[in-house]
């Protein structure tokens, strides 16, 4: 598994790019400004050069998640709010909201639950294979609810992008060292969120009779 797609397409599009950048520049300087043979060449690679440097930054920084780039590239934007619902072997399910921030192929989560959880997930790269979108990014969380230093637990989120009557949806599993109720630690759960906007909360903001990311009737848990 690799953090991109077959890269093969961006690749041959990426120096197909510079060699057209070079023939265009050598032929205007050569035909156009009169320019010697050797001066031509020299503009024409410095040129293509200062092109070939630029690209990967401003693709990485701000054009990924141009429609057709995205597709070249491989990487689905994952970008905004998600909320949905998860539940552990031994809880009810409870709504929980994640954000994601994403360059590139590189990801980083917050997430808060109605447990009064809140997680910080690390900077981790997208994994596309086949065709299927993974999201696997290690975090550690915390309660808000108390000063207990044991309520804080690490572990990993396991996610896969589906589809569902065309809205964006990430379902998987977590698994953590959390505490138990019998005071042993380490369990694991399912999560199901769906897409909801670019904005972030930077909380769980749920509000009673307001919609939710995944009602309560397509949890699927």
């Amino acid at each position: 598994m690799t953090p991109l797609a077959d890269r093969s397409l961006a690749i041959r599009l990426f120096f197909s790019l510079v060699i057209c950048i070079f023939i265009a520049v050598f032929l205007y300087s050569f035909w156009w400004w009169q320019q010697n043979i050797i001066i031509a060449i020299g503009t024409g690679i410095i040129s293509s050069t200062a092109v070939a440097s630029l690209i990967p930054t401003a693709t990485q920084k701000w054009l990924w998640h141009r429609r057709y780039i995205n597709w070249i590239l491989g990487y689905p934007d994952l970008r905004g709010r998600w909320e949905g619902w998860t539940k552990g072997e031994l809880t009810e399910p409870f709504r929980i909201a994640i954000e994601y921030r994403q360059e590139g192929k590189q990801i980083s989560a917050k997430a808060w639950s109605a447990s009064g959880a809140r997680a910080i997930g690390i900077t981790s790269p997208i994994f596309v294979e086949r065709d299927d979108t993974i999201l696997i990014y290690p975090f550690e969380a915390f309660r808000t609810d108390t000063s207990d230093s044991n309520a804080t637990h690490r572990g990993i989120h396991w996610l896969r992008l589906t589809r569902s009557h065309g809205k964006k949806m990430l379902e998987g599993r977590y698994i953590s060292d959390g505490s138990r109720n019998d005071n042993t630690r380490g369990h694991s759960g399912v999560i199901r969120i769906g897409w909801v906007s670019l904005g972030y909360k930077e909380e769980l903001a749920y509000i009673e009779g307001h919609p939710w990311g995944i009602e309560n009737s397509d949890r699927g848990m």
